[in-house]
C-alpha cells in the first residue's frame, strides 16, 4: 500500500533505522462505505496471493533445477508442475542464467 511505504519512509528518516525493521501496519478505516471497505479487504487478499504466487515461483524454480540435474525432461517436469513446457523451459533458463 503506497500510504504504508511513505509512513515507513518517513520514520525509518527520523529514527534513522531501516525501514523494514520495525514497523507493522494495520489501517483502520471509519466513516467510509461498504464499497470502500470491501476494496480493503480485496487488496489485502491480492497482496496475500502475490506473496504466495513469489514463494511458489521460487519453490518451483528450485524443484525444476533439481529434478532437471536427476534427468527429468521439461515435458516430465511440466506434468508434475502442471506448467506449460515452455515456461518450465524458461524457468530453467533464467536459473542457469543465475547460477552463471
Amino acid at each position: 500500500m503506497a500510504l504504508e511505504l511513505a509512513v515507513r519512509e518517513v520514520l525509518s528518516l527520523l529514527l534513522d533505522i531501516e525501514d523494514e525493521s520495525i514497523f507493522t501496519f494495520e489501517f483502520e478505516f471509519s466513516n467510509v462505505g461498504e464499497e470502500v471497505l470491501a476494496a480493503v479487504e480485496l487488496g489485502k487478499r491480492r497482496e496475500e496471493l502475490e506473496r504466495e504466487q513469489k514463494e511458489i515461483m521460487t519453490a518451483s524454480a528450485r524443484f525444476i533445477q533439481e529434478l532437471s540435474k536427476e534427468g527429468y525432461s521439461v515435458r516430465d517436469l511440466s506434468g508434475i508442475l502442471h506448467m506449460s513446457p515452455g515456461r518450465v523451459s524458461q524457468i530453467a533458463q533464467e536459473s542457469e542464467r543465475l547460477r552463471a
